[in-house]
């Protein structure tokens, strides 16, 4: 009988030790089960439509209710958060900084190269859209440094950072169901020349000669089927930047030493052949390293930045083949970025405006009274790579840094410019028919103002 009793007694212990354990492994499975529902509440994305009031219940949850009845204030602001009124617009596609811009001659297409490895075509009506359209051109096992249209916008030409060469691409208009489309074609490679890193790479207006220049000291003058014409030297121990003047006759450079060195690319007037390059100007004025320089449209004036905090505006609309030198027009100041941050001019090409990038943020001058307009704080979230104004002086485009974006801004301070000096004008008309086209262009001015205060 006692034996019976233990035995009972060792079933029942077991029972109720069985059972407190599996209620000890459900409370802890409900526990554990519900910490991963909250855990995942809090990392699962947000619907777009979670900000719409749950009609169902009429019981907004806390999260609904703050930015379901938050006003929207109307705002230019990009995906990246950059938020300015003058902003028109941000470019967006590319995958990689953003290197270099290039305007078509007639300004209705901008090309752009990024460290992504393609090379993109953007239609410049479009910037004032909400979505930007463009055509996608890869490049081949290497990735683009500089672009530049050719004179006719059939081609254009990208310098290599890996070959570092030139690569020329056809561009081809086709129709496809009715409607018309760009098609881009790889034609060929410049051979290899240049030993360091190639800067920028551009086709003359003239489409006479194509100019190459690296981070060293050289410049290469190109035929347009890849004969070397000739070689320069800078002598500027290195280069900061080497261009082609608007005209198509004259190349530019500017680097460590505080001057710019210009020289003409001579062709023979009756046979078209190359003849020789001949340095004609040098722009000597600023007391330190000339940083970047900008040509307007009509190859009459460059403005020049300097890091002894100075910005310079030079007439070259001279004899320069008879020895003539350069007129100094007018000497701004500005503070220079830290070390390690770029810094860009850009001239506008009415000569109302003088456009400094200064690393993330842009600054915008008065070129007449060289007072600071406006300026633009962190627009870009690393160092601002290129700067160009478009054709009509009203637009500035920037690029570059980590957000790989193009952004689009107007010019409110080239317009109000511009608007003085056509009132300053206007009393000295000598004739009814000049005083009544400086009034319109006066009203359309004072439209074009309303516009860029009131984007």
């Amino acid at each position: 009988m006692a034996e019976e009793y233990d035995d009972n007694l060792s079933f029942l212990s077991v029972a109720i030790l069985t059972t407190i354990a599996g209620a000890l492994g459900i409370v802890f499975y409900l526990i554990f089960y519900k910490s991963k529902i909250q855990i995942n509440d809090a990392n699962e994305p947000v619907p777009k439509n979670s900000f719409a009031n749950d009609e169902s219940t009429n019981k907004p949850s806390k999260t609904t209710a703050t930015k379901s009845f938050q006003k929207k204030k109307p705002s230019n602001k990009d995906s990246s958060g950059v938020s300015h009124p003058l902003l028109v617009a941000s470019l967006k596609g590319h995958t990689g900084t953003v290197l270099k811009i290039d305007f078509s001659s007639n300004g209705k297409f901008m090309a752009s190269c990024a460290e992504d490895r393609t090379a993109r075509l953007w239609n410049v009506k479009d910037f004032v859209l909400k979505d930007h359209k463009y055509s996608r051109v890869n490049v081949e096992f290497d990735h683009a440094t500089s672009i530049s249209f050719s004179p006719d916008s059939r081609a254009f030409i990208v310098s290599l950072g890996l070959l570092k060469t030139i690569r020329v691409y056809k561009i081809n208009k086709k129709k496809d169901e009715g409607n018309s489309s760009i098609a881009v074609r790889q034609e060929f490679d410049f051979p290899s020349q240049h030993k360091g890193d190639i800067l920028n790479a551009e086709i003359s207006s003239t489409g006479k000669f194509i100019m190459s220049a690296d981070k060293d000291t050289q410049i290469i003058i190109w035929s347009l089927k890849g004969d070397v014409l000739e070689k320069i030297d800078t002598l500027l121990v290195y280069n900061s930047l080497v261009s082609i003047s608007p005209c198509g006759n004259l190349v530019a450079a500017c680097g460590f030493t505080s001057d710019v060195k210009i020289w003409n690319v001579g062709f023979n007037k009756s046979n078209g052949e190359f003849q020789q390059v001949s340095k004609v100007l040098e722009l000597k004025g600023h007391s330190a390293g000339v940083l970047s320089f900008s040509f307007t449209n009509d190859s009459k004036r460059v403005g020049t930045v300097s890091k002894d905090g100075t910005w310079k505006i030079w007439d070259i609309d001279v004899n320069y083949l008879k020895g003539q030198d350069a007129y100094l027009v007018k000497t701004g100041s500005y503070t220079p970025p830290p070390d390690g941050m770029s810094t860009h001019i850009a001239l506008s090409h009415d000569y109302f405006t003088v456009a400094l990038a200064l690393g993330t943020s842009i600054q915008l001058y008065n070129a007449t009274t060289q007072e600071l307009g406006e300026e633009l704080t962190d627009v870009h979230q690393g160092n601002i790579t290129d700067l160009k104004w478009h054709s009509e002086s009203r637009q500035l485009v920037s690029a570059g840094g980590t957000d790989r974006s193009i952004r689009v801004w107007h010019n409110p301070v080239g317009v109000q410019a511009s608007l003085n000096d056509l009132e300053e004008k206007l009393p000295k008309a000598k004739s009814e028919s000049m005083k009544e086209r400086i009034k319109q262009q006066i009203e359309d001015s004072k439209k074009v103002s309303i516009k860029s205060t009131c984007w």
